[in-house]
């Protein structure tokens, strides 16, 4: 869909800037429908920031074209030249994608062999014109708040399946690679939803559009704690009152993870069952003792995990709290099947 999307923006894009150019008058019509291909990007933002690179870029194609054409006689040696110094210097100040759109137009002059405030003219209309139609179509660039909602609730299925089977492995021990496999599985979903909430971003020219990409981030963080606690369930070998008391406390997690779910209750839970650790009695054998220790730094772990969630919800504004946290139910249905915001 966004493949054929982009196609027919191509297509007529670049029809409709070849007739404006043909209906006003101007040489080389068709390299307007040139210029509209180039400057339509995946996302608004990229294409405007294109588009300005390119016309800043345009004024010194003119000028370094003004200066080196004239004194080599419009020859093909002097457009090399040319070619040597602007692209030289678009590289150095990085803007390296206007360097074949002002080039073409370039060649313009050379073909002429003139360079009159008229043609220079024609030149800066056919950028504009170019240009501006890219700009105008790429405003159309759908939402994709449905698929990152759908992704949203793909990561906490994923995430809640993890966390439970992280509370059955620390009393069970099961060796077998479900708990690596359902790892990977929120993995893949995490940095899709990365994907998703950066290009959200991008297409987001005047309203709020970080709330999805800090929420990613933040599971993305969680993610790398994850990973930390995974490893240390696999080194568990045996199991002690602890070990059953933790995985109720995963379970609690694992049953608190909406994204409008602040962790306050649960660090309070946690705590308090750091505080238990501390004050039940000391190990026994070094195999209770290594179990032991390991479970502390566990909690640790958990501990950390919470945090990043509740800094994620400190973080946010009360306009973001009410639009993300408080919308309606069917305003919600209406943003899943739209993708709309």
């Amino acid at each position: 869909m966004k493949t054929m999307s982009k196609a027919f923006k191509i297509g007529a894009g670049s029809t409709i800037s070849i007739m404006i150019a043909y209906a006003l008058g101007l040489d080389y019509a068709v390299s307007a429908g040139i210029i509209t291909i180039l400057s339509l990007q995946d996302t608004k933002k990229e294409t405007i920031i294109v588009v300005l690179k390119r016309i800043g870029a345009f004024a010194l194609s003119v000028t370094i074209a003004a200066i080196v054409f004239p004194i080599t006689s419009f020859s093909v040696w002097g457009f090399g030249i040319y070619c040597l110094i602007f692209s030289g210097i678009c590289l150095v100040i990085g803007f390296k994608e206007s360097i074949p759109v002002n080039a073409v137009l370039a060649t313009h002059f050379l073909l002429d062999a003139r360079m009159t405030i008229t043609a220079i003219g024609n030149e800066a209309y056919l950028m504009l014109i170019g240009a501006g139609i890219g700009i105008i179509f790429n405003l159309f660039i759908a939402s994709n708040v449905g698929q990152i909602r759908r992704k949203q609730r793909e990561i906490e299925h994923c995430l809640r399946a993890l966390l439970f089977q992280m509370a059955d492995d620390i009393v069970i021990f099961l060796e077998s690679p479900i708990l690596e496999d359902k790892y990977t599985e929120l993995k893949y979903h995490v940095e899709s939803g990365v994907r998703y909430a950066k290009q959200n971003k991008n297409n987001s020219l005047f309203q709020e559009s970080e709330y999805f990409l800090r929420y990613m981030e933040m599971r993305l963080e969680q993610l790398d704690i994850l990973k930390e606690i995974m490893d240390k369930i696999k080194s568990l070998h045996s199991k002690v009152d602890q070990s059953y008391e933790t995985s109720d406390l995963i379970r609690k997690i694992a049953n608190s993870l909406s994204e409008s779910q602040n962790s306050r209750g649960l660090l309070l839970q946690l705590e308090e069952l750091h505080e238990k650790f501390k004050e039940d009695p000391l190990p026994v054998t070094r195999d209770e003792f290594e179990t032991r220790a390991i479970l502390y730094s566990l909690l640790m772990n958990l501990r950390l995990f919470l945090i990043v969630k509740r800094r994620f919800a400190d973080a946010l504004t009360r306009e973001q709290i009410q639009k993300y946290w408080e919308q309606g139910p069917e305003e919600k249905q209406q943003d899943t099947k739209t993708g709309i915001e």
